[in-house]
């Protein structure tokens, strides 16, 4: 998931050669506390995912208030499976929605948002849509008195009421984390991300910052971003450079849209990297045989469009709050057989019903 341009460019960090691990080596108990660390994290991290069952909330001056979403890009599979989950739940109580596909075009997005201002919607949804990239469109949100929600983006200007999203830190640091436990702090690593994304940026500096704190001068690390307009192309082409600049690169961190394209440039240099994508997307296709070791799920995305309706309405009620939502390392290791929302995500089997019962619907 990422929003946002930026030329590409490429960053390398200096975290120093990789060295001996052992306890006799210098540096070696470093080492060891090291991977004890990673370890730690990355076996919490993979523990089922779970949410907090929803607060009661009146809902009885729903019906008949219409809500606008602006999605990023509805060709998202995920965009896709959120928002119409988003919109049945928003009819659970009666709100009526419009659906905008921005495209991943900042000037649809901020078109969207003036559509929804000129129909005097009761408030809008922005689904991945950088609140940076309709700055004054938003401005005039406000002024109109129309509130907004944002999810997936954690910025949040005074013109966003309220967020529903992950934290990049988490996704970031926890990326990283999988990535030392699985080189045992020997990390010859790379991140390939969207430098125009506040997301995507913050996840990078986590990855950095992660890999400085457990590692230190063992690591090595190689950031490279990519412009989101022609990331379909510039990708393969970016990540293939990568490979060939690093033969001895032993772990790449991207987001999920990217995966398999490095995937195919792995394939076409002829370099076998294992890669942890983020956001879930490439979940189903990891359990399938894609050939990437690991990803670093969100919440699934038909949770997320309840949750973002639960939210929305208390955004309309008054009483907006931020939701900050967890995010589960999969691996083969716990991913299953097959995909099958039951086996990847058992605690959360049933979840519509807990928002049914809180909004007084079931």
């Amino acid at each position: 998931m990422f929003a946002g341009s930026f030329a590409a460019a490429v960053l390398v960090t200096a975290l120093g050669a990789c060295s001996d691990t052992s306890a006799d080596s210098a540096g070696g108990a470093g080492s060891a506390d090291c991977v004890a660390q990673a370890e730690a994290k990355v076996e919490a991290a993979m523990q089922p995912m779970e949410i907090e069952k929803p607060q009661p909330l009146d809902t009885s001056s729903m019906s008949g208030k219409t809500v606008a979403i602006v999605s990023w890009i509805q060709a998202s599979t995920l965009n896709a499976v959120a928002n119409k989950a988003l919109q049945k739940a928003l009819e659970e109580v009666g709100i009526s929605s419009t659906l905008f596909d921005a495209k991943a075009r900042p000037d649809l997005a901020a078109q969207g948002v003036n559509s929804a201002i000129a129909q005097d919607v009761d408030a809008i949804i922005m689904f991945g849509v950088s609140p940076s990239l309709v700055a004054n469109p938003l401005e005039d949100a406000k002024a109109a008195g129309i509130p907004v929600l944002d999810l997936v983006q954690e910025a949040q200007p005074d013109t966003v009421a309220a967020v529903v999203a992950m934290k990049a830190e988490d996704t970031g640091t926890l990326s990283a984390d999988y990535a030392l436990a699985k080189t045992e702090c020997k990390l010859d690593g790379a991140v390939l991300y969207a430098a125009g994304d506040e997301y995507n940026t913050a996840y990078n500096d986590a990855i950095v910052a992660e890999v400085k704190a457990l590692c230190g001068d063992q690591c090595k690390l190689e950031s490279t971003d990519f412009p989101i307009p022609t990331f379909a192309t510039s990708v393969p082409t970016i990540s293939a450079n990568m490979l060939r600049r690093n033969p001895n690169m032993n772990f790449l961190m991207t987001p999920d849209p990217a995966v398999p394209m490095v995937l195919q440039s792995e394939k076409t240099v002829g370099i076998d990297v294992p890669v942890i994508g983020w956001d879930g997307g490439q979940l189903q296709p990891s359990i399938e045989g894609s050939g990437q070791v690991a990803d670093l799920s969100w919440m699934p995305h038909e949770v997320v469009g309840w949750i973002a309706a639960d939210s929305v309405m208390r955004v309309i009620s008054g009483s907006p709050e931020n939701m900050y939502l967890p995010q589960q390392i999969f691996d083969e290791s716990n991913w299953g057989e097959a995909w099958e929302f039951s086996t990847q995500f058992p605690k959360l089997v049933g979840f519509e019903d807990e928002y049914r019962q809180a909004w007084g619907v079931s």
